[in-house]
């Protein structure tokens, strides 16, 4: 039965929206007191600031490490996501804090003390290069900040003392994306400004999550 005026009724709730939610709010991890102190404090210069736009953007790390000084304007303060270089393929541009100013303006500069290019990519190495995975330099600062001295065995993996310590923390990078929306509102941003890029944030998740949940579908319609 049609619902007042003419209008649908309730629909059922597909089993795919539900998975989605869940998917979506399945983790919402947060920095605990003192716990991003220790994790700075256990890692090398690149990886601070990796670490610090992260939690000052709620960029994924992939979108980090894809960065080039092109998409950055540290006078109107700006960083551009392009779409081409984002996950879920969207398009924004985000504010840079004050305290992420100051860490750009810092890695702007090469070793020999000139700026970088346009090309040269912000989260890089010392050149400018781009840097891959930093897999086994993110558990190390998780197991230091925890105040153990982690163990490698002759694989390059953690060894099950230092792993069990390491899955205790529970931190994974992409936890650090939850701490944006908070930071803002602390450092006096209007909740409806707030409320808007986190939608939009979250909007992008929801985008790429039906993409992923429709990929089988899409497969199966081409196998045919």
């Amino acid at each position: 039965m049609g619902g007042a005026q003419g209008l649908p009724g309730p629909q059922p709730i597909e089993d795919s929206d539900t998975i989605r939610r869940e998917k979506h709010a399945q983790r919402h991890r947060r920095l605990a007191p003192g716990e991003e102190g220790a994790l700075l404090a256990a890692v090398p210069a690149h990886l601070q600031r990796l670490i610090i736009a992260a939690i000052e953007t709620g960029c994924r790390r992939g979108e980090l490490l894809s960065l080039t000084w092109a998409n950055v304007s540290i006078e109107r303060r700006e960083i551009t996501i392009r779409a081409e270089r984002s996950k879920t393929r969207t398009y924004r541009v985000l504010p840079v804090s004050g305290r992420l100013r100051g860490i750009l303006v810092m890695a702007k500069l090469d070793p020999a003390g000139e700026e970088f290019g346009p090309a040269a990519y912000v989260f890089g190495d010392a050149v400018g290069e781009r840097v891959g995975s930093f897999k086994r330099s993110w558990e190390t600062a998780v197991v230091k900040a925890t105040g153990h001295t982690p163990e490698w065995t002759s694989q390059n993996a953690l060894t099950a003392a230092s792993k069990a310590v390491y899955d205790a923390a529970d931190l994974h990078f992409h936890d650090l994306r939850h701490e944006v929306g908070s930071r803002l509102l602390e450092a006096g941003w209007p909740l409806h400004e707030v409320a808007h890029m986190r939608a939009q944030q979250r909007e992008a998740d929801l985008d790429l999550l039906e993409r992923d949940d429709d990929r089988p579908a899409r497969a199966h319609a081409t196998a045919r």
